[in-house]
């Protein structure tokens, strides 16, 4: 079962602000997106717990199936109304006439990668797991 119970939405923020405005999550360990190096340089070098994702080929699809696959997942709707929004609204990709088709479409889904990411080595322990079973 996942778990979501908090959630900070800011648009167009800058690294300064948001080490004040993240303060409370200093020593939590934090997983940001790899894009992302000048900002992980900037907040580790301010005491932060931060380190990259780990992404690679077909990872997203990975990702988005071994949620999928979670038994549950819990969203506290009153702290977290975004990211229930997200989950709620998000769907397969479709084809040019309406009909789903296998793959994820990379908007407004901010808050999924993040669950992503916090769940990053979760997702690729089992993602190791699944590469060497041997048939």
């Amino acid at each position: 079962i996942v778990y979501v119970f908090d959630e900070k939405k800011r648009v167009k923020t800058g690294n300064e602000e948001l080490i004040e405005i993240l303060k409370d999550y200093k020593k939590d360990q934090t997983i940001a997106d790899n894009a992302e190096e000048k900002s992980i340089a900037f907040f580790r070098s301010n005491g932060y717990n931060i380190r990259p994702c780990v992404k690679g080929a077909g990872s997203v699809d990975y990702g988005m199936k071994w949620l999928a696959s979670r038994a549950k997942i819990v969203i506290d709707r009153k702290r977290c109304p975004e990211t229930a929004k997200e989950f709620e609204s998000y769907e397969y990709l479709r084809d040019k006439d309406g009909n789903f088709i296998s793959g994820y479409p990379d908007e407004n889904n901010h808050f999924i990668d993040a669950v992503r990411y916090a769940l990053n080595d979760e997702i690729m322990r089992s993602r190791a797991a699944v590469k060497n079973v041997k048939y």
